[in-house]
């Protein structure tokens, strides 16, 4: 089987690019028939979910049928952009890549021989160049794809996707990406049910504070482990409405972390944040196809649970006295350093903010390597946290679209861009 080196810095923030090459009818990929980590094929079900062929077959991602000839995806996968670890207060998105480098297919099998790809005919992108926060994107197709052979997904545009009256705190993913961290597979659809939200500002738990602004942006989310390399614009479909069969995206994956051989937690651009770019986009690509609008290009009226929850106090980098008391806790903050807490409002002054770094809410200030957190602490992943530290792993993060690796450990390139998620206690490293 051969493998080909992505040429561009595109697999730097893929979570899930293949390598291939080009057909006479259309992108053909070749590789190992793999998706996303701890999940199961979808055989032709799902077919919203479709397969980017990058490069003219060099690289692909995965996007979300939106209506009959838009697809929402990553904007790192379709633009240049730098490799390195990603530092959210620096990096940027470069120019676009031709529209002729793109393919789509709703086959399940992007390395099928009788998949069928279409052509792309626009691609729009935020007018910010700013990679974090920003990484989204929305291909129009030169023609419709035929209802029969998928059914468009509906983006989250008209209500605020922390609105928990109308939307689950549980996720579905679907994909298009490797297995696991080792990049190993990737070109079959896959799916995973009821994967944790774990953050997303406006809900009760925020992502976004001065001290996590290197990693994660206010218009993005964190969920639990689920995806890999490949799976990079793939759609976060609400968990509990999928069950019923309604299809909702409440975000595009833009990159995530990596432990060892394990795809970690992932950062997601939310739909809702983008509401206005993604209507106008539908309005135009409906004029384009010949069909009525799709309904969530009208705008709603607002409800209460649209209203964001108010944002937790910033972390001042205090410490837990040596005595642990939080004698200045006052009235409905009592909960100190490392302890259970259910909410902002539940932490003392001294004890930070509530976050969840695996085993449930606690109180964790912002610390620095060099920085002491008292007896009974240690700093990891930028904030104080109890026990003794454990032995240093390598993590990293990566970012949405991933080239096939080399079989052969020996020959491996390494092609990845990585970055930190303070929030979720990952060390950041690029991958070697």
């Amino acid at each position: 089987m051969r493998t080909s080196l992505l040429a561009f810095a595109l697999a730097s923030f893929a979570l899930g690019c293949s390598s291939g090459k080009d057909g006479n009818d259309g992108p053909a990929i070749e590789a190992t028939r793999q998706a996303i980590q701890g999940g199961t094929s979808t055989g032709a079900s799902y077919p919203f979910t479709v397969g980017i062929s990058l490069q003219g077959g060099q690289s692909l991602c995965s996007g979300s049928l939106i209506a009959p000839n838009l697809v929402l995806t990553a904007r790192h996968c379709v633009a240049q952009t730098a490799e390195g670890s990603v530092d959210c207060t620096t990096a940027v998105v470069g120019s676009t890549f031709p529209t002729r480098s793109f393919g789509v297919t709703t086959n399940p099998d992007m390395f099928a021989g009788a998949a069928k790809y279409y052509s792309v005919a626009e691609v729009i992108e935020p007018s910010d160049s700013t990679f974090c926060g920003n990484d989204i994107a929305l291909l129009r197709l030169t023609s419709n794809i035929p209802a029969r052979e998928a059914t468009p997904a509906a983006p989250v545009v008209q209500h605020k996707s922390f609105n928990t009256s109308r939307y689950d705190t549980k996720v579905t993913a679907i994909g298009y990406g490797a297995t696991s961290a080792a990049n190993d597979g990737s070109g079959t659809r896959r799916i995973k049910r009821a994967i944790n939200i774990l953050c997303m500002d406006g809900s009760r738990t925020y992502c976004s504070s001065p001290q996590t602004s290197d990693f994660i942006k206010p218009s993005e989310m964190i969920t639990d482990p689920g995806t890999c390399s490949g799976d990079s614009g793939s759609g976060a479909y609400d968990d509990a409405a999928f069950t019923g069969g309604t299809y909702w995206i409440h975000g595009v994956l833009s990159r995530g972390g990596s432990t060892g051989n394990n795809c970690a937690e992932a950062i997601y651009t939310r739909t809702d944040a983008f509401a206005a770019l993604i209507q106008q986009a539908g309005i135009a690509a409906a004029a384009a196809g010949g069909y009525a609008a799709p309904a969530w290009t009208q705008t709603e009226p607002q409800e209460a649970g649209d209203t964001p929850v108010a944002p937790p106090a910033s972390v001042d980098g205090g410490k837990k006295d040596a005595g642990g008391g939080t004698s200045d806790a006052g009235p409905g903050k009592t909960a100190g350093l490392g302890e259970s807490c259910e909410g902002a409002t539940t932490c003392a002054s001294d004890a930070g903010e509530c976050l969840d770094f695996g085993a449930g809410f606690v109180c964790a200030t912002s610390c620095t390597e060099d920085t002491t957190c008292g007896a009974g602490f240690h700093c990891e992943g930028k904030f104080c946290q109890s026990g003794d530290p454990e032995p240093e792993t390598t993590t990293t993060t990566t970012t949405g679209c991933s080239t096939t690796a080399p079989t052969n450990a020996s020959d491996a390139t390494p092609m990845v861009l990585v970055l930190g998620v303070a929030l979720a206690g990952i060390v950041s490293r690029k991958r070697r």
